[in-house]
């Protein structure tokens, strides 16, 4: 536990709600201790006349501060109102040294001095006005971590809103694209059709159950993309693939469906042609960070005529952006014959 979260939990924490009154009324102590020294013999002394001081000087300073942490300070300060702040301190401050003087002459003659001319008067206002301020500057900063906890809590609220937001725009999009293929594949009564329902109903399994985590290991992302492109494979007669992983993957996790809209984009815009079409990727893992090329080549059709990108990858862009910030960069070359995309991450 670092400093600021300690400090943090002292002035925010409930459960210790105790602590901060103790370290309050210690400090009250600490301030009022001096009714018990003699100044002729630089010892403390407790008879019944100087408790009887100290007990009113204690109650009166107490009084007085609780007054401006529960009071003065949120109904002034935090609301920019000074003078009337400054005022109220005043009298508070005022309060606790006509209880002291009063308190001297009743109970301690020995201590009249203390409120024997102005200097003196002068002197504790100033003593006084610094612990006060002190006092508002920690309700000051604990209503600043107030405020920043209920707005991290806000960001991460919209935060986790618009992921699951974007997730829902990618998922039935990509359901339908694989329930798509299976159908063409049961029309044609293709000998694979059963073996290919199977691996569907566990990409399906994947993309239902697992897309709702927050991470997912990449080795079960990467065993997805190649279900995925042997799905594509078999109802292509055109087409292969390649999948190349460089480094341990096996420990590392990453937010679930990063990759596939770039695959699928691929996919997508790889028409069948009179060549064979092709879809590399590659991923490499090293000193804690990741990386993924896809490249794929491009039909033999005017360029004018191929739209790529569309709404998956104006979402992972800013998927990206919410789950890396600051941590990836993604770099996307279109070239006459190939589309590639270089994405890296920071773990």
């Amino acid at each position: 536990m670092n400093g600021n979260k300690i400090v943090e939990d002292i002035l925010l924490g409930s459960r210790l709600r105790w602590f901060r009154h103790l370290l309050l009324n210690l400090g009250v102590l600490f301030i009022t201790i001096d009714i018990f020294y003699d100044l002729g013999n630089v010892a403390l002394v407790f008879t019944p006349d100087r408790i009887s001081v100290w007990a009113a000087y204690f109650i009166a300073m107490a009084f007085s501060l609780y007054v401006n942490i529960f009071y003065l300070t949120p109904k002034y300060i935090l609301r920019g109102r000074w003078l009337p702040y400054i005022g109220g301190m005043i009298g508070c401050m005022l309060l606790i040294i006509i209880i002291m003087t009063l308190s001297s002459n009743i109970w301690g003659p020995d201590r009249n001095e203390m409120a024997a001319g102005p200097v003196n008067v002068i002197s504790s206002m100033v003593s006084l006005s610094l612990f006060f301020m002190g006092t508002s500057a920690i309700v000051v900063m604990r209503q600043w971590l107030v405020s920043n906890r209920r707005l991290a809590a806000l960001e991460s609220a919209t935060l986790e809103s618009e992921l699951n937001l974007l997730k829902k725009q990618i998922n039935p999009h990509f359901l339908f694209n694989m329930l798509n293929n299976a159908y063409m594949l049961v029309n044609k009564q293709s000998p694979d059709a059963v073996n290919v329902l199977l691996r569907l109903e566990e990409m399906l399994k994947y993309q239902i159950e697992d897309s709702s985590k927050d991470s997912v290991r990449l080795q079960d992302d990467i065993k997805f993309i190649r279900d995925f492109l042997d799905l594509e494979k078999v109802r292509r007669d055109r087409f292969k693939y390649g999948i190349e992983v460089d480094g341990t993957v096996e420990q590392i996790d990453i937010p679930p469906l990063i990759f596939i809209p770039f695959v699928e984009n691929a996919v997508k815009h790889n028409a069948d042609s009179d060549t064979i079409s092709y879809v590399d990727i590659r991923f490499s893992a090293r000193d804690g960070k990741l990386g993924f090329t896809c490249e794929n080549s491009k039909p033999d059709i005017p360029s004018a005529e191929v739209k790529v990108g569309g709404l998956g990858l104006k979402n992972i862009r800013r998927r990206l952006e919410l789950l890396f910030p600051d941590r990836h960069e993604l770099k996307i070359m279109d070239t006459e014959d190939t589309y590639t995309v270089i994405l890296n991450l920071e773990l």
